[in-house]
């Protein structure tokens, strides 16, 4: 575990992707640090009595990586060869392969967040996640598709890749986002990410 003196100097090291994670956790994670405020009102809306009158009020809860430490792999942060990220849940960190691609660099460290989420999150409130995100998009992707897709991610999931529904469902939410192909922040050159890509150009018409 990183001493704060640590973090500091790594933080500063790789400012640019420390920024990028304050971006994308404002602009595309409001519900998984539980900010979006129909998640407030229909999870965390309480009544309290004050004198003869019930109030309501919101329960505060934010759960955020602005305290994580995100890195290109280097000589002190090294990666598996045949992997493009990991994240580091008990040290609070995310390293992240170099591609000089943008966009590519951009998804990768979007999966790593998910995972970074999911480390921190209360397990009431990743279920919680899990019916929020399934029935936000059963209303874009349609049920036969979406339960397609949930099928072959679980199964990468039974193989050790390691992904739960609460990420596939929250991958595929940014791949929409995104407007880039359903599979892409999930697989991540995943042996499943062709199988999940190629179920989406099939399924176009719904069936």
């Amino acid at each position: 575990m990183l001493n704060t003196l640590e973090r500091i100097r790594e933080r500063t090291k790789y400012w640019s992707l420390y920024v990028k994670l304050q971006k994308y956790e404002d602009k595309y994670f409001k519900d998984m640090t539980f900010q979006d405020k129909r998640l407030q009102n229909k999870l965390m809306k309480v009544k309290i009595k004050m004198g003869e009158k019930w109030v309501d009020c919101v329960e505060v809860a934010f759960y955020s990586l602005l305290d994580w430490v995100v890195v290109y792999a280097d000589d002190q942060n090294k990666l598996e060869e045949n992997i493009d990220g990991k994240c580091l849940g008990e040290e609070k960190k995310i390293i992240i392969r170099k591609f000089g691609d943008l966009k590519k660099e951009r998804n990768i460290l979007l999966h790593e967040m998910i995972h970074a989420y999911e480390s921190i999150l209360p397990e009431a409130r990743k279920q919680y996640l899990v019916l929020y995100l399934y029935k936000k998009l059963l209303k874009k992707i349609g049920r036969r598709k979406l339960e397609k897709l949930l099928d072959l991610g679980s199964h990468a999931h039974l193989m050790m890749v390691l992904h739960t529904p609460l990420f596939i469902l929250k991958s595929l939410d940014l791949d929409l986002r995104l407007k880039q192909p359903l599979g892409t922040i999930y697989g991540r050159g995943d042996l499943f990410k062709e199988a999940i890509m190629n179920y989406a150009r099939r399924s176009k018409s719904g069936c």
